[in-house]
């Protein structure tokens, strides 16, 4: 305890005065402020009682000085003679009590409250400090978020979603300052994008009602004039209040990840456009090679064999000659036959007659070749289909095909051609050794990449299930028409 007294003797009638049970008292006295000043510099003390009037010093001044150490510890008054306002005031100038000399009891339980309420202050002061840091946290990390932090509120008798508080960064995504938005709950709405406004609301009713996270995706209109700005609010929810479901969040824009994704998209869409045109180009080219290998050299050989075949009839040609001639008709015959296959293979005749007897042709060849019985069906036997999607359907086929003949160890292959009105749907199913879904991911697995890309390509979908020793089934379902314009729509 500091006492500031200038009087020796009843400083001694002080120290004699906590001379009880409980107390361990320790105490120096000083009579101006200078010592006041020092003592406080050197020790830590816990309470100052300070007489009124001093010669060299007041009860004013021990609280000025006390103030200007920066120490924060009670400061009592004990004095012989102090009027009342001269009590009150003290006190507002930051004494905590006033103690007269003539009641010397009352110090002890003064210093006690004194001490307790020193300790509630300096608690209220550290909870004050602490929630000016996170205060200041706060608006650092709002300030520098591409977005803004908000509280949300929704009322489920009026279907409506109001914000209550919107940090600085609201003003850039939808043109007012968060104060205004906490003004005026209805203004958040009408800064969303009408396209989105009936999901954010149906997303807003679903989540309080199963006091749940509140996630939406939409457009936010900043001011007129500007390009809507893209967000993503994501709000946890808190306690409901009079009956108001609440959610703390954070609004981010993403106006920048939704361009990437957006030219993304379009250079997919142009990529595809332009790989469908080279396919085409390609399978144009096919078909007039194929035409000119058919009609142009398949002839030209098959004159060939025929001034041949004269030859061996003319005259009595020795048995060398004759011998010749028989080589070099077989030899014609091979050219022949790897003519037509090379024909075929660039593009099959018969699908000028239609995709379901293309398809069955090409079944029926497939078991020949590789000694799998394999069975086709259709519902229709005269399936139309634009010669793309005709042409891009049977490439499939045949790579399907191959898939089966090199991976699948099957001992039977089931081929099925279901028409609609505005779908053609083609399914295989093996019952070989099958795979793990894990191995259609594999980067080089470019027979299936090929498969979808080209039904992707087509406007159609594609789904392949398998599972080890189960067999494997390929499922393609393209529409009739080819997609407009090179344009692709998603895949269910």
């Amino acid at each position: 305890m500091l006492v500031v007294e200038d009087s020796e003797a009843d400083y001694e009638l002080l120290r004699y005065l906590f001379r009880i049970p409980g107390f361990k008292l320790e105490t120096h006295r000083v009579e101006d402020e200078r010592g006041m000043r020092e003592a406080l510099a050197s020790e830590p003390w816990d309470v100052v009682v300070s007489d009124h009037n001093l010669p060299q010093f007041s009860s004013r001044e021990a609280i000025r000085t006390l103030a200007a150490s920066g120490v924060d510890i009670p400061l009592i008054i004990l004095s012989g003679v102090i009027g009342e306002e001269a009590a009150v005031e003290a006190m507002l100038a930051g004494a905590d009590d006033f103690v007269m000399k003539a009641n010397p009891r009352r110090l002890i339980p003064s210093i006690e409250r004194s001490l307790q309420a020193a300790d509630i202050r300096r608690e209220q002061r550290r909870a004050a400090q602490a929630q000016h840091e996170s205060e200041q946290r706060f608006l650092a990390i709002s300030r520098n978020l591409p977005g803004a932090v908000l509280r949300l509120e929704y009322d489920p008798h009026r279907a409506a979603l109001g914000v209550r508080f919107a940090s600085e960064g609201a003003a850039a995504l939808c043109g007012h300052e968060g104060a205004a938005l906490a003004r005026e709950p209805n203004l958040f709405l009408e800064c969303i994008h009408a396209e989105d406004l009936a999901r954010l609301a149906d997303r807003a009713s679903r989540a309080a009602a199963e006091h749940a996270p509140l996630r939406w995706e939409g457009r936010l209109m900043p001011a007129q004039g500007q390009e809507p700005r893209w967000v993503l609010l994501a709000a946890t929810p808190g306690e409901a209040s009079e009956g108001l479901s609440v959610w703390d969040g954070v609004a981010i824009d993403i106006t920048p990840q939704k361009q990437v994704e957006r030219e993304l998209r379009e250079s997919q869409e142009a990529l595809r456009a332009l790989t469908s045109h080279l396919e085409r180009v390609k399978e144009a080219e096919r078909a007039e090679l194929a035409r000119e290998l058919h009609d142009e050299v398949g002839g030209l050989l098959t004159a060939l064999k025929v001034n041949i075949a004269t030859l061996s009839k003319m005259g009595a040609p020795d048995a060398r000659f004759v011998e010749k001639v028989d080589d070099s008709s077989e030899l014609i015959e091979h050219v022949v036959r790897s003519v037509k296959d090379i024909a075929r293979s660039l593009r099959p005749a018969i699908l000028d007659h239609g995709l379901g007897a293309a398809l069955e042709w090409q079944a029926r060849d497939f078991e020949k070749r590789m000694s799998i019985p394999t069975r086709f069906t259709s519902n229709d036997e005269n399936v139309t289909l634009d010669i793309g999607q005709s042409t891009g359907v049977f490439r499939v086929f045949q790579e399907a095909l191959t898939n089966v003949a090199k991976h699948a160890e099957a001992k039977s292959v089931e081929v099925e051609l279901f028409a609609q009105e505005d779908m053609v749907s083609l399914e295989i199913r093996d019952d070989g050794r099958g795979f793990s879904p894990v191995e259609l991911d594999k980067a080089d697995s470019f027979g299936v990449l090929g498969m979808r890309e080209r039904v992707h390509r087509m406007g159609g979908w594609i789904d392949v299930s398998s599972k080890p020793g189960g067999g494997t089934t390929l499922m393609v379902s393209v529409p009739r028409d080819p997609p407009a314009d090179g344009t692709v729509p998603e895949s269910p």
